[in-house]
């Protein structure tokens, strides 16, 4: 009889073990989920308010003092002013790199800055050679020479000093920049750019 009893009580032992076990079991369970949720809702804020932050990036002044192609070489001359809202975050190094149909014109590192808001100043020359233009790309040029603007897109990759997470943000910037020499051209007008990327790559502008 009490051998039985001793079986009872340790199956009866076993049992509520079981019953610990998988308890336990769903509430480690529930606590991922709780996690996984936490973090997708903080990243989700997170990204909101990167667009915010880097939606306040304007670029404040542009002009081109050359912009020449011949013999399959463009020279270029490109200067900007861009201001950079900065309020909590703080970067390495801000990489700027300018673009013309498709043409990679070239690279400036901005330098880097802890204040609130930045004033930043990049410029770009040279010249691009073996730039071989179709005739509709030749087209646009002669009408951006005649109408004394040229489209120029500039990509701004920004390295974080302290968030590695999220790595680095990267905004496009579609500008309308006057040629200076052009007499009826009347000055460049502000223009915000916008996010392309919270996880871009650096150095491939």
């Amino acid at each position: 009889m009490a051998k039985e009893e001793l079986n009872q009580i340790y199956l009866f032992l076993l049992w509520w073990m079981r019953i610990i076990v998988f308890a336990g079991s769903l509430i480690v369970l529930f606590g991922c989920l709780i996690c996984v949720t936490g973090v997708l809702i903080l990243d989700f804020q997170d990204f909101s308010n990167k667009h915010e932050l880097y939606d306040m990036t304007v670029v404040t002044d542009a002009s081109i003092t050359q912009f020449d192609y011949v013999d399959n070489t463009l020279h270029y001359d490109l200067a900007l002013n861009v201001t950079v809202s900065n309020i909590v975050y703080g970067y390495d190094y801000i990489e700027a790199g300018a673009s013309y149909q498709d043409a990679m014109l070239g690279f400036s590192i901005l330098k880097p800055f802890n204040g609130s808001i930045n004033e930043l100043n990049a410029v770009f020359n040279g010249h691009h050679d073996g730039l071989s233009l179709g005739t509709k790309e030749i087209s646009e040029m002669n009408k951006e020479n005649l109408s004394g603007v040229f489209r120029i897109i500039v990509k701004l990759c920004l390295r974080h000093r302290y968030y590695t997470y999220h790595l680095n943000p990267m905004v496009r910037c579609d500008l309308h920049v006057p040629l200076k020499s052009h007499k009826e051209v009347h000055g460049f007008h502000a223009t915000q750019c916008h996010l392309l990327s919270t996880r871009a790559i650096c150095s491939i502008l």
